[in-house]
């Protein structure tokens, strides 16, 4: 009986010291702090972690014998030698090439350009003959008439443009009339009127020495003096006149010389001719 009652209270005993002890266990497992949660590394992170290691495995695979001799080691390939490298011709700059010499073209102006106003005139000697303007008097070599040499002269104004320094184009009209002892002889014609400094080139005076052509179409007849009658009557004719001149003068726009010139005019009824010695003056636009 005392026996049963004994292991009954030590198994009492017991069950309560085993409470008890796990009372206290459970209340200090609460009151000791716990470590943080480590989240896992992002793969920016591992792969930034990686490199650091792979450079360290690199280095670990040089042996300290190696690196102490200066001679790679076994494991590590020797590369193999490299072309030597072509040589790269440095490139020229800018600044340092010259620039091609330019050869002087029609556009730069020296002499004369732009437009062009000019006139011609002076005192002439010419000589006519020609026949009435009816067909009848016409087929009859009685009605002929002829002036002789008379003296008058010829003006020629004309517009246009220098082309270029030795070249200068215009239109113009040109007229005049002589005298001579029994009848005289007026004129009109418009012509296109053309100038050439031939011997340009040269240079010095040759650049003020030019020849022109005028060719066109006008009227003329011869008037008896004495009565005013027309007595003889081109109809329509050409014109064709050629000249040469000199252009020493050059004062701002305006240049100036003497020049002579010759002109014919022909029908089938009628010849004019006269030989005009004047001056010559013109206006240019661009004269430098």
């Amino acid at each position: 009986m005392l026996t049963r009652s004994s292991t009954v209270c030590w198994t009492a005993l017991c069950t309560v010291s085993v409470l008890v002890f796990a009372h206290h266990a459970a209340a200090d497992d609460r009151d000791t702090p716990r470590p943080p949660v480590e989240s896992a590394p992002s793969s920016s992170e591992a792969t930034e972690s990686a490199a650091p290691a792979e450079s360290q495995d690199a280095d670990a695979s040089v042996s300290p014998e190696s690196t102490e001799s200066g001679k790679p080691s076994d494991s590590v390939a020797p590369s193999e030698p490299s072309e030597p490298a072509t040589p790269v011709e440095p490139e020229e700059s800018v600044d340092s090439v010259e620039p091609a010499p330019q050869s002087p073209t029609d556009s730069d102006t020296a002499r004369r350009g732009g437009f062009v106003l000019g006139v011609l005139g002076g005192p002439t000697l010419g000589w006519a003959n020609g026949y009435p303007s009816g067909k009848s008097e016409r087929e009859n070599p009685s009605n002929k008439r002829s002036t002789g040499v008379g003296v008058g002269y010829r003006v020629t104004p004309f517009i246009g443009g220098a082309l270029t320094d030795w070249f200068t184009f215009g239109l113009g009209v040109t007229f005049g009339s002589f005298s001579a002892s029994d009848y005289s002889s007026p004129i009109t014609s418009f012509v296109v009127h053309m100038e050439a400094f031939l011997l340009y080139g040269r240079g010095g005076i040759y650049r003020d020495i030019g020849v022109f052509v005028d060719f066109g179409t006008g009227v003329t007849t011869i008037v008896d003096k004495d009565t005013n009658e027309e007595v003889a009557d081109s109809g329509a004719m050409s014109s064709i006149g050629l000249g040469a001149f000199w252009e020493p003068w050059r004062i701002w726009h305006l240049a100036g010389g003497p020049y002579v010139a010759y002109q014919s005019n022909r029908s089938r009824w009628f010849a004019r001719n006269d030989i005009t010695l004047g001056l010559r003056f013109m206006f240019y636009g661009v004269q430098p």
